[in-house]
């Protein structure tokens, strides 16, 4: 089954907003077996709309709108889809009142253009929105499914789960192809696919994706039918990357990192600190971005300036004026500082410069130092890393995550990257 989907509204053109609506039923879309074919973006113009259903109806047997059903004039998406369908807009007296009652049960009076709500194309099947006002259409033409989604996320994600995933099961048999996902760090792109090259050919049945992102990269593998071998060359092309790389795999699914690391130490009754200078307390967030972290996670310090270096860690005068801030020597007394400052059973240090300035020959712009300092030893890992500033810290972070990962799994740690 081929699906399309059209995204509505000005503020996506322009950039204002990130179409995350179309990234979520993509997905949703995909885990059922349906190929999505096309995705589209157009304004809140009528004509664009249409000619973006003509498009889309060309090219798949589903269509999903989302966006343009809100009350105001241009929201236009009610009256493109009549157009398209041949049919006049009729009001529904059953959803005015819907919408009257909504407004009433919260004590507010309703603007009257907010009963525009009510008016679907004659014939189509109004869904109801039980988060907002704006009703969903599903209508046909020709064979085609249309859907119509309200853009709120928190409104089409509940039509989307209640209508649509429903209608794509039925219609797919209720099996999906099936699919491994695994999240690597610490490896780029194109070292993982050039070590797994020579795999995919003996298994005609794959498809293999690579998602890169700050320093992680996703391999998702799908099988192209739900059929029993399928599965069987799903299972063994995933032992064959475990095989290679399995140093490099974090998570089997799409798991943060720092979810990763704090299971880790948790299951070892393990305690963290981290000392961060030209991360400036990002990889603290990462780390307490995941629920109940104060289990595991004592804190961080954020010691920008030298002064705060020697004062808070203990870094002596003499490295820094002998190595300078961004070296071995600084971020290994900074890993030890904070290990004895907290009494934390690891502790992991972060120097470097980010950029966009301050870089020399020997200290370009993008390097980092790291280091772990435990009861058992210390270890440093140095990196240079490309991209702007946000880049180079967040990339920073991942490697720091990653050392502790390798620490309490007995792995390598790689004082230089691949």
């Amino acid at each position: 089954m081929k699906a399309a989907l059209v995204s509505v509204g000005d503020e996506i053109l322009s950039g204002e907003i990130v179409d995350t609506n179309a990234t979520e039923i993509s997905r949703a879309l995909t885990l059922l077996g349906c190929r999505v074919t096309l995705r589209l973006s157009v304004g809140d113009d009528e004509e664009g709309i249409v000619s973006a259903l003509e498009s889309a109806s060309r090219k798949a047997d589903l269509i999903v709108v989302v966006g343009g059903l809100g009350p105001t004039r241009d929201d236009r998406t009610r009256e493109a889809v009549a157009r398209w369908l041949g049919r006049p807009l009729r009001r529904l007296p059953e959803l005015e009142e819907r919408i009257k009652r909504f407004f009433e049960e919260k004590g507010r009076s309703y603007p009257e253009e907010v009963l525009r709500q009510a008016e679907i194309p004659e014939g189509a099947e109004p869904l109801e929105n039980t988060v907002g006002t704006a009703p969903g259409i599903r209508a046909e033409k020709e064979g085609k499914i249309l859907f119509c989604l309200p853009g709120v996320p928190a409104e089409m994600r509940e039509m989307l789960k209640k209508f649509v995933l429903p209608e794509v099961r039925k219609m797919t048999g209720g099996e999906a192809p099936p699919y491994a996902t695994l999240m690597f760090c610490e490896i780029g792109e194109s070292s993982i696919a050039q070590r797994l090259a020579d795999i995919w050919p003996r298994y005609p049945l794959l498809r293999p994706a690579f998602y890169p992102r700050h320093w992680e990269v996703r391999l998702t593998v799908r099988a192209k039918e739900p059929s029993e071998e399928a599965r069987s060359q799903l299972e063994s092309a995933i032992s064959e990357v475990r095989a290679r790389l399995g140093e490099f795999i974090f998570a089997e699914g799409e798991v943060p990192l720092p979810k990763v690391v704090g299971d880790l130490l948790k299951e070892q009754r393990k305690t963290l600190a981290v000392a961060e200078s030209c991360t400036a307390g990002l990889l603290g967030k990462r780390i307490t971005d995941i629920p109940g972290s104060s289990d595991y996670f004592w804190g961080g310090v954020i010691c920008y300036a030298n002064e705060a270096k020697m004062k808070v860690l203990g870094v002596s005068e003499g490295t820094l004026k002998r190595y300078g801030a961004v070296s071995e020597q600084c971020v290994r007394e900074m890993a030890r500082g904070v290990r004895e400052l907290s009494g934390a059973d690891i502790a992991v240090a972060i120097t470097g410069i980010a950029g966009p300035t301050g870089g020399t020959p020997k200290k370009p712009v993008g390097l980092v130092h790291f280091a772990l300092s435990a009861e058992d030893g210390e270890w440093h890992a140095v990196r240079i890393f490309g991209g702007d500033r946000e880049s180079v810290r967040m990339r920073a972070t991942t490697t720091a995550l990653d050392m502790v990962r390798r620490y309490l799994l007995g792995l390598p740690i790689r004082e230089r990257g691949v």
